[in-house]
């Protein structure tokens, strides 16, 4: 008699795209489909494919078999009851010498196997190493849209805990780059049949330029940003739970909390939120701080910081009692090159005003031997390499924007120093950066951006190497397999990036321009990585 769990294993390998039937106890149906795009659409029919390899992983053991690519869909049967299970398509092509090289790539979000019902999975694949256009699965909500449902900059985007994304609010804009309107608009991006669904609720107010943040309750905190009326900043916040029945829920913020956009937030390593800088009601700078506790829902004013900023990073650190790392930004025309550390250590010295920390109250202190020169503001910071780098890229180095820089630095955990670590291919600001994995070691994307006014196309991949103790990441260009190699398929500033829980990057909206002036955007590309796992 054969074991369940070979028994799926078996089936898998003869029948997954025969398309059998029968009486089993499970089914899942399961079809491969390619993104939208010249470069994408004939993956599976132009022969530069020799085969396909499906990777089923999450059951009791995982499971890797070749397929002719002239199958596309099937069952896979008799499947242990459970979840988490994931499938993977990657497409090889041969060459002379018999080796093999990826040339795409996709993969379904986790799905459970239930029994007496048929579970349905598509796998949108797309050129290895390529951004594309989404395409929703044939199996897509009749509401659902490949792109977001509205044009938005400024809006936020965040991956939840089963693997949507919430996109709130933004704005749209007037030909000449200035906001025209601010929405108070939901949707969630589906990841299982890869479309927008417009959400049945909406923000407690419009905003753009606003934080939004993932607590540990699996609830999303809104703070601050531009409102609808005047598109001045407001002083509100609330928490979203996509699921109700209370969908949005105010936060008493207390009088003390200033209005702000253009500021940042994240979560702490104890799980409360850390609200950080931004512009305030006057057009100033700002350089108060601000932690949410999720627990009791307290909001406690942090220490100062020492400088007041605007466009700056705030990154998440790991040293236990320094918490986070703040760089750069600007305040009344002038550019910061300064870091400072967020710090709970009752022993530290140098904090504003005298204040003396404590685990709730933690003020900044200031890192001279971390200062950048020059000095930057609308760059991008990424917390990389399992947390061990912040890497600082790009930036304008003029307060007005009209001069922008390459840098790439890096500030190890360590805070050992600020270490040049390698340079864009071109000058640019408000990139849109984003870490991934690509089966084997993590890479960070860097899409769009803006240059002297002008959006921005190129697309590159920055790769860590340590020699000598020395790090730095390498830039390297997309794959030569797309029909713009290295390149977004539609040029802007300010677009947001998430990694989904496949390694598939996800990029949504930002400000573009076309012989009309400038406008937001709606447009929503994949970036499908060379996944080399083997």
């Amino acid at each position: 008699m054969v074991k369940r769990s070979q028994a799926y294993l078996m089936v898998f390998a003869a029948s997954l795209l025969l398309a059998c039937g029968g009486d089993d106890t499970t089914k899942v149906s399961v079809k491969i489909y390619p993104a939208e795009g010249a470069m994408h659409d004939t993956l599976l029919t132009d022969g530069s494919s020799s085969f396909m390899e499906l990777v089923l992983t999450g059951g009791p053991a995982p499971f890797v078999q070749r397929f002719d690519l002239a199958n596309r869909s099937g069952q896979l049967l008799d499947l242990p009851v459970g979840v988490g299970y994931r499938l993977e398509a990657r497409g090889f092509s041969i060459g002379g010498d018999g080796s093999s090289s990826l040339n795409f790539y996709g993969a379904s979000n986790a799905f459970g196997v239930d029994p007496g019902v048929v579970n349905r999975i598509t796998v949108q694949v797309g050129r290895a190493d390529c951004l594309a256009y989404n395409r929703p699965s044939v199996y897509r909500d009749p509401t659902g849209t490949a792109d977001m449902t509205e044009l938005r900059v400024g809006m936020s985007a965040t991956l939840l805990r089963d693997g949507r994304v919430l996109v709130a609010g933004g704005a749209t804009l007037d030909t000449n780059g200035n906001v025209l309107t601010v929405s108070d608009t939901v949707e969630i991006f589906d990841p299982v049949h890869s479309q927008f669904l417009v959400a049945p609720f909406r923000l407690s107010e419009p905003r753009a330029f606003h934080t939004a943040t993932l607590l540990s309750t699996g609830e999303v905190m809104i703070v601050g940003g531009l409102n609808g009326s005047d598109r001045s900043p407001t002083s509100t916040a609330s928490t979203i739970n996509v699921d109700g029945p209370n969908y949005v829920s105010p936060v008493t913020v207390g009088l003390e909390f200033q209005a702000r956009y253009d500021h940042k937030a994240i979560t702490l390593s104890d799980g409360s939120v850390l609200i950080v800088g931004g512009t305030g009601a006057d057009g100033s700078a700002l350089d108060s701080s601000y932690r949410y506790y999720p627990v009791d829902h307290s909001f406690r004013v942090q220490g100062r910081m020492k400088y007041a900023r605007t466009g700056h990073s705030l990154s998440p650190m790991l040293r236990g009692t320094e918490l986070a790392l703040v760089a750069g930004g600007k305040s009344q025309g002038t550019v910061h090159g300064s870091v400072e550390v967020f710090t709970i250590n009752p022993g530290q010295t140098g904090c504003q005003d005298g204040q003396v920390p404590n685990e709730t109250d933690g003020c900044w202190v200031e890192m001279p031997q971390l200062t950048m020169n020059p000095g930057r503001w609308g760059h991008t910071a990424v917390a990389a390499y399992g947390g061990e780098d912040v890497v600082l890229i790009g930036g304008y180095t003029g307060a007005d924007g009209s001069a922008a820089t390459d840098e790439i630095r890096v500030v190890p955990q360590s805070l050992g120093g600020l270490f040049e670590a390698g340079n864009l291919l071109t000058p640019r600001g408000e990139v849109a950066a984003v870490e991934s994995n690509d089966g084997v070691s993590n890479f960070i994307l860097v899409a769009g951006g803006r240059r002297d006014a002008v959006p921005q196309q190129t697309a590159v991949r920055l790769v860590r190497e340590e020699v000598n103790g020395a790090i730095r990441y390498n830039v390297e260009s997309l794959t030569d397999g797309c029909i713009q190699p290295g390149s977004f398929p539609e040029a802007r500033w300010s677009p947001v990036g998430v990694r989904l829980t496949n390694d598939v990057i996800l990029m949504m909206g930002g400000g573009n321009q076309s012989i009309d002036g400038f406008s937001a955007s709606r447009r929503a590309e994949l970036y499908f990585p060379r996944h080399v796992r083997q």
